[in-house]
């Protein structure tokens, strides 16, 4: 029996658990979501079927609700031309989600120097490119912006190295010197 309905959560948690339920195929769209409920409907002998977003918007008519979603997935599964997405594993979604992390950590790091480097060369202090000679010039301003501190960071150093590693201007200069190069994934 083929029927597009939408349900909410609690009625789809309740079907997918009942035991007297004969076994479907269920078709949804494909999402973070979905992934998770793939898994657990192939896991109760079911079928389940992950449409992709793309053709879902496109067979869509009128605004996004439910029902309007239930019919366009619906029309995408019986469209022969569309070929499902696959069920992903938790692995793969780990793997997935620790690309898309580290992605979005290298989008910031590089937004974050650029907007650093702009700021640094408003104020006469170019440098080239990269992060290694934007870590020296950083170094080199905190270095000769704080000589008072530099004389006395010298002197507690001489006199007890614990007390000098605390310095917050210090350590993140260090820090910055001490860097290693960023791995490429």
């Amino acid at each position: 029996m083929l029927s597009s309905k939408a349900l909410r959560l609690t009625q789809f948690q309740a079907l997918v658990v009942d035991p007297q339920r004969p076994r479907v195929m269920w078709v949804m769209e494909a999402c973070g979501g979905a992934y998770h409920w793939g898994r657990q409907l192939l896991a109760q002998s079911d079928q389940a079927k992950l449409v992709p977003p793309k053709f879902v918007a496109k067979q869509r008519v009128g605004k996004k609700y439910d029902a309007n979603d239930a019919n366009s997935i619906f029309a995408v599964h019986m469209d022969t031309r569309v070929h499902p997405a696959p069920v992903k594993s938790a692995t793969q979604q780990s793997q997935l989600a620790f690309h898309t992390a580290h992605k979005q950590y290298v989008k910031t790091h590089t937004a974050m120097s650029n907007h650093l480097r702009s700021l640094l060369a408003k104020n006469g202090h170019v440098t080239s490119k990269g992060t290694a000679s934007l870590d020296a010039l950083v170094c080199d301003l905190v270095n000769s912006a704080c000589p008072k501190l530099n004389s006395k960071r010298a002197m507690q150093q001489q006199a007890n190295p614990e007390t000098a590693k605390s310095d917050d201007l210090h350590v993140f200069a260090r820090n910055l010197r001490a860097r290693k190069p960023r791995h490429v994934w």
